[in-house]
């Protein structure tokens, strides 16, 4: 059995606040499903340089930087008897064209093929692409905070099952000016969670050692901790707090050189303590904050 290094490209855009995904069809072969661009590794070459080179032979487009690793899974080839290693990437776009063909301009055995370019909303997508190609297609997308987005966190700061546990007692305008620092910080970073094209809760993961004001004294420097909420009344109970969390902390592990993630939910919310323990934290015990007497659970990368 043969065994090759291969890349996925999954291409997003937002159109009209729908979150689309770029395939191709085959022209010579219309009884395929649709495929995203990718293709082999070549020797020497690094996943995610081979990535870039993949999407503009097969595209025309012209990207400088992937956006994010989702990680890598194993596909075999069963009529060629090849195990392909996938490493897949994330890319954002603005691309405003809906649909285009493209000649591809190299490879072996793909160069003057004919490509079908045209969007697909993220859930179709899963169910159409051929050969396993929508394995890693988030179920989530966790979008940076924008100023603009603080409306939506100041409604779900109103919601009882969120202001229970994420309530510091301050008024708005004193929360507004905190939220709007965060998203200038190298040390915090926040994220609108979204599940199908709908944003639903809040996300941030910060370096533990650079908090200061005497958090995580005498912390390494690869330590993150993350703090979350679901903010949609209507998405409580359902399972999506674990099943984000996971998400996140494989992109932080992919994305990220760190050794360990914390949190530090209060020791009565005890659905955040059962959540965070069912995504592989465990409990260290609880200890003293500047917040209060905190419950500190640790997930450690292996």
């Amino acid at each position: 059995m043969i065994s090759r290094d291969k890349v996925l490209a999954y291409i997003i855009r937002i159109n009209n606040g729908v979150r689309e995904l770029l395939v191709f069809d085959h022209r010579d072969q219309p009884e395929v499903n649709p495929q995203v661009p990718g293709g082999t590794v070549d020797s020497g070459e690094s996943f995610d340089c081979a990535v870039l080179r993949e999407v503009f032979e097969e595209s025309g487009l012209e990207f400088h930087h992937t956006d994010l690793y989702l990680g890598q899974f194993d596909y075999m080839l069963q009529k060629k008897n090849q195990l392909h290693k996938r490493g897949v990437y994330l890319l954002k776009s603005n691309e405003a064209r809906s649909q285009w063909m493209h000649i591809v301009s190299a490879g072996e055995e793909d160069k003057g093929m004919k490509f079908d370019y045209y969007w697909l909303p993220i859930e179709d997508a899963r169910d159409r692409l051929m050969g396993g190609m929508g394995e890693y297609l988030p179920r989530y997308f966790y979008d940076e905070l924008k100023e603009t987005d603080l409306p939506i966190i100041e409604r779900w700061l109103q919601n009882p099952h969120v202001k229970e546990f994420w309530d510091d007692g301050e008024s708005w305008e004193e929360s507004y000016e905190k939220y709007v620092l965060k998203t200038l910080s190298k040390t915090v970073k926040q994220f609108l969670i979204y599940c199908q094209d709908r944003p639903i809760g809040y996300i941030q993961f910060y370096w533990a050692s650079k908090v200061g004001d005497g958090w995580w004294e005498d912390i390494a420097d690869d330590v993150v901790g993350i703090d979350q909420y679901i903010g949609e009344a209507d998405m409580i109970g359902q399972g999506h707090g674990t099943k984000m969390i996971s998400e996140f902390i494989k992109l932080l592990i992919c994305n990220y050189k760190i050794s360990k993630i914390i949190t530090d939910p209060v020791p009565s919310n005890t659905r955040a303590i059962a959540c965070y323990e069912k995504c592989g934290f465990k409990q260290v015990g609880e200890i003293e904050t500047p917040d209060g007497i905190e419950m500190l659970m640790e997930y450690k990368v292996l």
